[in-house]
């Protein structure tokens, strides 16, 4: 068997409880913080046959964007056994469940993989299984968003692009009511996003990015949130408002509580951002998290995990 490289030391549980004491001890500003959770690792072990890939995956990002770099990996180990790795639209499962593709690694990974380690410190690496479609094996449609192919190559890119446009639009019309500033982007403008995305280019990114209206301090307006119950693929969405209607800022337990029922000051739920537990958190305004920790696409997700 062709060996992987070598794994290299765990890093991201760490970093992440680094990064948030750093937050909370000196207030850090926007763009800092924005710079540690857009360089947050995950170590990912993707089997395949008898070989497998080692992985140090983005948080941020989306397993498409690493397709390419795993198939070529694989086609170079397998050589003429490799069969239609290159023509055939390829997926990962966990535990034998196809995970959604379309969603952060990260988040994935805080929905997927954290409830099993119950809440625990140590670094582990997530195996995952890598699979190919085939006539006896056809892609699973039915629980995770098909790429298009046209029997030579699949369009991992072109979907993965189409697909965050979408979720980049409708963050902006939570936030204004209409999505027009991200629908007047221009063609240069949402590629150079997907290719400061493939590039890990927080400068590109960003100065595209910016130019999507965004919630402004000091007015009552709906920010962009997601909830999910980690274990479950349970997605809370509804509007959450920087404000009450007195003026009050929403704080971030606050805006949990109004989407989950059954929660009181003795049974607080565990948050986690970008892996992160975030309870010193919950009585920071909504919106002000949402600065820090919002993804790439102006959501701000939350994995909610209940306290048994």
């Amino acid at each position: 068997m062709r060996m992987a490289p070598r794994l290299r030391g765990p890093r991201i549980s760490r970093e992440a409880s680094f990064t948030l004491n750093i937050i909370i001890s000196t207030e850090m500003t926007s763009e800092a913080v924005a710079e540690k959770v857009w360089n947050g690792l995950i170590h990912v072990r993707i089997f395949y046959k008898d070989l497998e890939f080692l992985l140090d995956a983005k948080r941020i990002l989306y397993f498409p964007v690493y397709y390419s770099r795993i198939i070529d990996y694989f086609h170079a180990a397998l050589g003429s056994g490799s069969g239609n790795l290159r023509s055939n639209p390829v997926w990962l499962e966990y535990e034998d469940v196809p995970i959604k593709w379309n969603l952060p690694i990260g988040l994935l990974y805080d929905l997927l993989y954290l409830p099993s380690k119950n809440n625990k410190s140590e670094v582990s690496t997530w195996n995952l299984q890598f699979k190919v479609a085939s006539a006896e094996t056809p892609y699973p449609s039915q629980h995770i968003i098909p790429f298009p192919s046209n029997g030579d190559c699949v369009g991992y890119e072109k979907m993965l692009n189409q697909v965050f446009i979408n979720s980049l639009k409708q963050a902006c019309y939570v936030a204004n009511g209409n999505a027009r500033s991200v629908m007047n982007l221009s063609e240069d403008d949402t590629y150079a996003l997907w290719r400061a995305m493939a590039k890990h280019d927080m400068g590109v990114f960003s100065s595209v990015r910016n130019k999507v209206n965004l919630p402004l301090r000091g007015a009552r307006q709906r920010v962009p949130v997601k909830l999910y119950v980690a274990g479950s693929a349970s997605l809370l969405q509804a509007p959450v408002w920087s404000q009450d209607e007195n003026a009050m800022e929403t704080t971030l337990i606050r805006a949990v509580s109004q989407q989950i029922s059954g929660i009181s000051p003795g049974n607080l739920p565990h948050l986690y951002i970008h892996g992160i537990n975030v309870d010193v958190l919950h009585d920071e305004p909504i919106l002000e998290v949402w600065d820090r920790f919002r993804f790439l696409d102006n959501f701000l997700y939350i994995v909610i995990v209940m306290q048994e």
